[in-house]
């Protein structure tokens, strides 16, 4: 079985939510870009945030050591994200100039396309694969750590806001009771209906 600290060790939330910050920033600089010059410093200083955030993903929660300690199929997915990352935005930045205030808004525009269609992809696929990992690794008797319960809800939700402790049980435990009432009423209705026709054939 795998170690969970092994597939907590890539930090897959972590880095989806760096993932999205640097969307929103060259979302943000594209918007921009449009009344502004490539140059303006606003337009700079958002792009090199998304640099900034993107360094961080690759340097930090998916470092080599730590992508290779995912499991095969969460690790495919990642390098794949990566390399297109690489070819598609770090890349574009530099040939067109966009790093360094030269390029056209069209060139920002497409960079922050590139980025955000990698991001869903990205968020489409690995989303499964940590999901399953985290149940394979469940451990029964033992609650998830505020850590592991903020990773979970990062990963599934887009905040690492918590709800309180047992939320998602009562909600269950509510659908259950509700389900199971409906069931039973249903059960009572078929026999009402079944002994109504043995009585009216007796009749008849």
């Amino acid at each position: 079985m795998q170690d969970r600290n092994k597939i907590e060790a890539g930090c897959i939330p972590c880095s989806r939510d760096h993932l999205t910050t640097a969307v929103a920033l060259l979302n943000e600089a594209a918007r921009m870009a449009k009344n502004r010059p490539v140059s303006d410093p606003e337009i700079q200083d958002r792009i090199s945030r998304a640099e900034q955030e993107i360094d961080a993903m690759e340097r930090v929660d998916l470092a080599p050591d730590k992508l290779a300690n995912l499991p095969a199929g969460m690790r495919e997915v990642t390098r794949d994200m990566l390399n297109n990352l690489r070819s598609k935005v770090r890349h574009q930045l530099e040939a067109t100039g966009v790093r360094w205030g030269t390029g056209t808004v069209e060139d920002v525009e497409n960079v922050a396309h590139n980025i955000q269609e990698i991001n869903k992809e990205f968020r489409e696929k690995i989303t499964p694969l940590y999901i399953d990992e985290i149940k394979k690794t469940r451990r029964l008797g033992h609650p998830r750590t505020d850590e592991e319960r903020k990773a979970r809800h990062m990963l599934l939700h887009g905040t690492d806001t918590l709800p309180p402790r047992g939320t998602g049980l009562m909600q269950t435990s509510e659908t259950t009771s509700e389900t199971n009432w409906g069931l039973i009423l249903l059960g009572v209705g078929i026999v009402v209906f079944i002994l109504y026709l043995i009585a009216r054939q007796r009749y008849e």
